[in-house]
């Protein structure tokens, strides 16, 4: 009785209501399949506000597909519930900006090489996040994404714009708001030039990645501190300015020390292409805690049999590494204290005991050797062996799993054990003693090419389940039995069902993606009914 009158008191206070429903959805995308589904559900998605779909990051997405679909949007009366506006389309010619509303606050919209449209009015002032693509197999310039930049809303915060444009070499400048923290572009010096920033102190505009091919661009980004990003193609004898975080390195390097004294104490990020220690000089590894020692993100694709020693060479503050073709044994020691990911990328020696440290959380290599006991680290919580089709020994794979890939496997978890924790699957072949692992499972997403005999999910606790067939030319049927018995939401594409068994009695929610379904099958305890668009 005390409990229900708690929560009671609660439900009946407005505040305390709207902030338990908003920090319930904060940072999450609701998407809208289809406008019936939005005509069906409006009553729900009414009691987020405007306001708190802005303050808590809630996305309600609706995705444009056809001139057809443009047309029922418009003229649909809960429109402006929708605030994320995916792909929007208005013809094949013309991009009409005044028939999106004035709650919309993510928009993206795609531009076609061969295809110019005349873009008519502006863009609302309400939108915050601008995605602007393009759907080109080349780069290319676009007078269209020219017009809309010229005129942005003013609180903008992230501007996307896809790597595959060119900027015009007009003269005219292009304004860029002060509330804009984020632009996601690539470009030389000419095309940064038009860019109009006002002198905010400190102000660092996120992913702006300029291309360096002259010293006169590193004299150019000298006065520019809201670029921090940088790409290289050619190695440049100037040091690089100090408020550079990021650098991406395309080039060879002849003398890796004179590269690295280079380099900004300060720098964060650096991903290096064709390293390898030159001769009568110390191996490069030398090189990172002496000149980069705040480094936190490390990408090397390694030439030659070069050897990263046995004691850490790493900076301390190093979270992330990634390292491509590296041909020793890798082992713990070696591997800096703060290390959360490690990515080894075409690397396929034997992993054993102290390979890794157990600061690591996030695991993925091209492995495929045996998998024994205690090798994994205990803390980890996502794993990818992309090749992996060989033995899993006892105790092999840690209880803190929440994301497993093995996308070739096909063998057996007999003595796996439970993966109580484990939230997304991807695997070769689904089968039995997999599927014995999820036994207290609640939630989970299950990705595979192909389902085993009689695999059953008849002794499980799943309640929500999605299951993805990755041959999405080859559609598959669900067996009658085959699903959890306590199934509550269920989402599954590239399949169709069997009979009206197929779906047990408890299911509540079913989206499909497969346009054939039989949908006279779908018993009628399943209240809400969702067709998603093939992908």
């Amino acid at each position: 009785m005390i409990c229900n009158d708690s929560f009671l008191s609660i439900f009946r206070n407005c505040y305390l209501r709207s902030l338990i429903r908003n920090n319930s959805f904060k940072d999450t995308v609701i998407i809208i399949p289809t406008l019936e589904y939005l005509n069906d559900n409006h009553q729900y998605l009414s009691v987020l506000s405007n306001v708190d779909k802005l303050q808590y990051n809630i996305s309600i997405r609706f995705k444009f597909n056809s001139l057809s679909n443009c047309i029922k949007f418009n003229s649909n009366s809960h429109k402006h519930l929708i605030n994320d506006i995916d792909t929007f389309y208005s013809g094949e010619q013309e991009l009409h900006l005044g028939n999106l509303h004035d709650q919309v606050h993510i928009l993206s919209i795609c531009f076609e090489q061969d295809r110019p449209k005349t873009v008519i009015g502006k863009l609302p002032e309400s939108i915050v996040e601008l995605h602007i693509n393009a759907h080109s197999e080349s780069d290319f310039v676009c007078l269209e994404l020219e017009e809309i930049l010229s005129d942005l809303p003013k609180n903008l915060k992230v501007l996307y714009i896809s790597y595959n444009f060119s900027l015009s070499s007009e003269d005219s400048k292009i304004q860029l708001p002060d509330s804009l923290v984020h632009l996601e572009f690539s470009g030389t010096r000419t095309d940064f030039d038009r860019f109009v920033v006002n002198g905010v102190p400190n102000r660092v505009l996120k992913s702006a990645c300029l291309e360096i091919t002259s010293v006169e661009d590193l004299d150019w980004l000298q006065d520019r501190p809201w670029i921090n990003y940088i790409f290289i193609n050619e190695v440049v004898p100037n040091q690089i300015p100090s408020h550079v975080r990021q650098i991406i390195l395309s080039a060879g390097l002849d003398d890796v020390e004179a590269f690295f004294q280079k380099l900004p104490v300060q720098l964060e990020y650096l991903n290096v292409s064709k390293i390898k220690s030159t001769q009568n000089q110390q191996p490069f590894v030398q090189f990172f805690k002496q000149y980069t020692p705040r480094l936190k993100r490390l990408s090397l694709v390694i030439e030659g049999e070069e050897d990263l020693g046995k004691d850490s060479c790493f900076p301390d503050n190093l979270e992330y590494l990634n390292i491509n073709g590296y041909r020793k044994e890798i082992n713990g020691s070696m591997l800096p204290p703060n290390l959360k990911t490690l990515d080894l990328a075409r690397y396929n020696q034997e992993l054993k005991v102290g390979s890794f440290t157990n600061t690591i959380t996030d695991l993925s290599a091209s492995y495929d050797g045996p998998l024994k006991a205690s090798v994994l680290p205990t803390q980890l919580k996502r794993l990818s062996f992309f090749i992996f089709n060989n033995r899993i020994e006892p105790h092999s794979l840690p209880l803190s799993l929440t994301n497993l890939q093995l996308n070739q496997f096909s063998g057996s978890f007999e003595h796996v054990g439970s993966l109580d924790n484990l939230r997304e699957l991807k695997i070769g072949t689904l089968n039995q003693s997999i599927v014995d692992t999820l036994a207290n499972v609640k939630k989970i997403k299950i990705s595979f090419y192909e389902i085993a005999p009689n695999t059953r999910f008849t002794n499980t606790s799943i309640t929500d389940l999605s299951l993805y067939n990755l041959k999405y030319y080859e559609i598959k049927t669900i067996p009658d039995g085959f699903l959890p018995p306590h199934l509550v939401r269920l989402l599954i594409t590239h399949f169709r069902i069997k009979s009206i068994d197929t779906i047990p009695p408890s299911c509540a929610c079913f989206k499909y993606n497969y346009k054939n379904l039989d949908t006279t099958l779908i018993p009628e305890s399943v209240r809400s009914i969702c067709f998603l668009e093939p992908f």
